[in-house]
């Protein structure tokens, strides 16, 4: 079974925000990292494993009311970048099938949770770029992510993702 991963020096890049206990599993830097990289459809698919920690093997309790949406992203992502037509159904069921099990703990095939961290990896890189030095205070930190999280939602072409 696939794992969720991260980048290991994406721990002491958000360490000084793992002191909140509002942000204190590293499963929190995961959410952040991958919602980063969908938004700016930025993956990182050539990480070392040396480069990377495994982190946890299914969606935390705080997270699984939310396992519906991240799969659900990922899918969206995944079927806009490959260019399928939501009417063409055959492409988008299998697709579907390639990517979601309903008997995993986390409902995504071993593939798609591969897919899954190559947005973290690449979501990391984001917020890399969105910070100029390592946060240390969560409430700064959020209100910053939410101004780089809107101006790529409201202008998809500045992203980061759109100049590679």
């Amino acid at each position: 079974m696939a794992s969720f991963r991260l980048p290991k020096d994406a721990v002491d890049f958000f360490k000084e925000l793992r002191k909140n206990k509002r942000f204190s599993l590293q499963f929190d830097i995961i959410y952040f990292c991958f919602i980063a990289g969908i938004a700016e459809n930025k993956k990182r698919p050539d990480m070392k494993q040396a480069d990377l920690s495994d982190v946890v093997d299914e969606f935390p309790i705080s997270y699984k009311s939310k396992r519906s949406l991240l799969v659900s992203l990922l899918i969206h992502r995944t079927i806009t970048s490959m260019g399928i037509p939501l009417s063409d159904k055959k492409q988008v069921n299998d697709l579907l099938c390639k990517l979601i099990d309903p008997h995993s703990k986390t409902f995504m095939t071993d593939e798609a949770m591969k897919e899954f961290n190559y947005y973290v990896y690449g979501g990391y890189d984001v917020i890399r770029k969105w910070f100029s030095s390592k946060p240390t205070e969560l409430s700064s930190f959020l209100i910053e992510y939410k101004i780089n999280l809107d101006r790529i939602l409201n202008n998809p072409e500045q992203s980061v993702g759109a100049m590679r």
